[in-house]
C-alpha cells in the first residue's frame, strides 16, 4: 500500500507550513543521543630540537598551564631551565630560562591559585639537598629554595599547603613527613611520624590550608589498622583517627577527599588475605569520635568492571562472583589496578582506577609504594617504578619512571620496551555516605607504556565523560547515571593548518587530562609535513597541546 501526501492544492503559505511539520516530524524519528560533542578550539604549537629534553607539563586550572623542561645547552657549571606560561587560550604568556646546578633534576611541582612550584633534587643519592622553586604567576616573581633534610629520606609525596612545603618519605623503614616553611625557610619534622612497619599511601592538600597523612599498619601486627591525620599548614595536628582493617584482609592502596565536602573520605584497593593483586574497592568515613568500619565491595559488586571482556565472558565471571558472594565465600577474581584520583560533587565522591597487565619481563624496584615491607612480585608491580614518586598528578610526579626519563629518542626510532598495558578505566562513584552507588567503565584499545602512569580522565556534570589519548586520537564514553550502556565517541588530534600532515606522533610520550570547566587538555610530540611550504624544511618536530571542550 503506498501513501501519497497531496500539497499542490495549498497556498504556498500551507505548503511552507506543512513542509516544516514534515520536517519536524522526521527530525524527531532519528535517534537522539547524549554522547559528547568534542571541539578543539585552540592549540599551542612549539619546536622541539634534538637534543631537547621533555617537557613536564602542569595544569593551572583557570590560570592556564605551565610547562618546563631542561634545555641541552648550558651557562658555565650550569643547566638551564625553561619556563612556559600559557593562558586558556593556549597563548604564551611568559617565558623564562632558569640556571641551575647541572646535578639538578625535577622530582616533583604543585599548584596553588596564583603560585606555581618546582621542586628539584641535587644527584640521586638520598641525601641530595632539595631546592624549591616559587613562581607568582601574575607578576612572575621567582623565589628559590634550598632545603637540606641531613636525613637519608627516600622522598615519595610532595605538596604545598598555604605557606608549607610538605614531603613525605621513608627514613630507613620509617614513615615521615617534613614540613618546610617558606616564610622562614625552616625545616621540621612533622610530629608523630618515623613510625615503624607503616606504608605512607598518601600526602594530599585540602581545599581549607589542612592537608592529610594516610598511612596503612604493616608487619606482623594481629591487628592492622588504616590511619588517618590532619595538619594545619604549621604542621599541628588536628585530626587523627584510626579504622581497623578486617583481619583476613589487606589494604594495597588508597586515597582521601578533600574536604569539599563536609564529610573527609577515604577509598582505595583490598586484596583477600595477604595477596597482592586487588580483589574489590574499600571506602571509610572518618570519624575519630565513632567507631567507623570499612566497607568492602569485591569486582564483581561493579555493573561496568568487566566492560573490557566479552559479554559471554563478563557475565560468567559476575555470575560466580555473586555466587561466591552469597556463599560467604573469598572473591576469586583478583586484578592489578591502581588508583589514579578521587574527586567530590553534589553527586558523592568520584574514585578513579586504572586496570594494568605488567610484562612479566619487567624490572620491578624492590618496594611498593617505596615502602620497604614488600618484596618484588609481578602481580604487584609499584607505581613509583624508578622515580619516588607517582605519575600521576595528585602525587606530583612530572616524569616517566625511566632511568633515562629525560632523553627524548629520535622521532620514530625509540627502541623502549614497553611493560604496561593499561586495558580499563573503572569511574567508582560513593554517595555521601560512602556507600557503592554507581560505577562507569572504559576499555581501552592496547594502550601500552614503559612504566605504570595515569592514562585516562573523567568530567563529571549531568552526564560522566570518561577519556583517554593514544597517539592520534582522543577516545571518549558518555555515561548517563540511567544504567544504560556508554556511548563511545573518537576526536583525531588538530593541527594548525590544513596543509599540515602527521608523519608520526611518538605514542607513549604524551596524553589528555581534565584541565577546568567543560575543558581537558591533551599533548604530545609530532613529526609533522607541509604539503605546500616551497622554502626550507618541509618537516618539523613539535611538542604540541591542544584545549578539547566537551559539550
Amino acid at each position: 500500500m503506498i501513501f501519497r501526501l497531496q500539497i499542490y492544492r495549498l497556498s504556498p503559505e500551507y505548503k511552507m507550513a506543512w513542509f516544516l511539520m514534515i520536517s519536524v516530524a522526521v527530525l524527531s524519528l532519528q535517534p537522539v543521543t547524549g554522547i559528547a560533542q568534542l571541539s578543539q578550539p585552540a592549540r599551542f604549537e612549539l619546536t622541539h630540537d634534538d637534543g631537547d629534553h621533555l617537557f613536564t607539563i602542569v595544569s593551572l586550572q583557570e590560570n592556564g598551564i605551565s610547562m618546563i623542561r631542561q634545555k641541552e645547552k648550558s651557562e658555565g657549571s650550569k643547566k638551564l631551565w625553561e619556563i612556559f606560561l600559557l593562558d586558556t587560550a593556549l597563548q604564551q604568556t611568559w617565558n623564562r630560562q632558569v640556571a641551575l646546578d647541572n646535578r639538578f633534576t625535577l622530582v616533583g611541582y604543585d599548584y596553588i591559585p596564583g603560585e606555581l612550584f618546582f621542586l628539584f633534587r641535587h644527584g640521586e643519592s638520598n641525601q641530595g639537598d632539595l631546592h624549591l622553586m616559587r613562581i607568582y604567576l601574575f607578576n612572575h616573581t621567582i623565589q628559590e629554595f634550598d632545603i637540606t633534610p641531613k636525613l637519608d629520606f627516600k622522598l615519595t609525596h610532595f605538596i604545598v599547603v598555604g605557606n608549607s612545603a610538605v614531603l613525605g618519605g621513608y627514613v630507613a623503614r620509617q614513615s615521615t613527613a617534613l614540613l618546610f616553611e617558606m616564610e622562614s625557610s625552616h625545616l621540621k619534622v612533622i610530629p608523630g611520624f618515623f613510625i615503624n612497619n607503616t606504608e605512607l599511601l598518601e600526602v594530599k592538600a585540602n581545599r581549607n590550608r589542612t592537608f592529610n597523612v594516610l598511612l596503612i599498619e604493616r608487619g606482623v601486627r594481629e591487628k592492622k589498622h588504616l590511619l588517618l591525620k590532619t595538619f594545619d599548614e604549621s604542621g599541628s595536628l588536628l585530626l587523627e583517627d584510626d579504622i581497623e582493617v578486617d583481619p583476613d584482609k589487606t589494604i594495597l592502596a588508597g586515597t582521601t577527599s578533600t574536604l569539599v565536602n563536609d564529610e573527609l573520605f577515604l577509598a582505595g584497593t583490598w586484596a583477600q588475605g595477604s595477596g597482592k593483586q586487588s580483589a574489590g574497592f574499600f571506602s571509610a568515613l572518618v570519624d575519630p569520635f565513632n567507631k567507623q568500619p570499612i566497607r568492602y565491595y569485591d569486582f564483581g559488586e561493579l555493573q561496568h568492571f568487566f566492560d573490557y571482556m566479552s559479554p559471554k565472558r563478563a557475565t560468567k565471571i559476575k555470575s560466580r562472583a555473586d555466587r561466591r558472594r552469597q556463599e560467604l565465600k573469598p572473591p576469586f577474581y583478583r586484578a592489578d589496578v591502581h588508583i589514579v584520583k578521587m574527586e567530590e560533587s553534589a553527586k558523592g565522591f568520584l574514585l578513579l582506577a586504572e586496570l594494568f597487565i605488567p610484562a612479566m619481563n619487567s624490572s620491578y624496584p624492590p618496594y611498593y609504594n617505596n615502602n620497604p615491607y614488600y618484596t618484588n612480585s609481578p602481580g604487584y608491580y609499584s607505581p613509583y617504578g624508578f622515580n619516588p614518586m607517582m605519575m600521576n598528578r595528585y602525587n606530583n610526579s612530572p616524569y616517566y619512571n625511566s632511568p633515562n626519563s629525560n632523553y627524548n629518542p629520535p622521532y620514530g626510532s625509540s627502541n623502549r620496551n614497553t611493560d604496561v598495558s593499561i586495558i580499563h578505566s573503572s569511574l567508582v562513584i560513593f554517595d555521601q555516605q560512602g556507600k557503592l552507588k554507581e560505577d562507569f567503565g572504559i576499555a581501552l584499545e592496547d594502550v601500552k607504556l614503559q612504566t605504570l602512569d595515569q592514562v585516562t580522565d573523567f568530567y563529571a556534570s549531568e552526564k560522566f565523560i570518561q577519556f583517554y589519548k593514544k597517539e592520534k586520537e582522543i577516545y571518549a564514553a558518555t555515561n548517563w547515571a540511567d544504567g544504560n550502556a556508554s556511548e563511545q565517541d573518537t576526536l583525531k588530534i588538530s593541527l594548525k593548518s590544513a596543509n599540515d600532515v602527521v608523519r608520526n606522533e611518538s605514542g607513549d610520550l604524551g596524553g589528555v587530562r581534565y584541565w577546568f570547566g567543560r575543558y581537558a587538555y591533551a599533548w604530545g610530540y609530532e613529526t609533522i609535513k607541509n604539503k605546500t611550504q616551497q622554502t626550507g624544511s618541509q618537516v618539523r618536530y613539535v611538542y604540541y597541546v591542544n584545549k578539547i571542550k566537551m559539550e
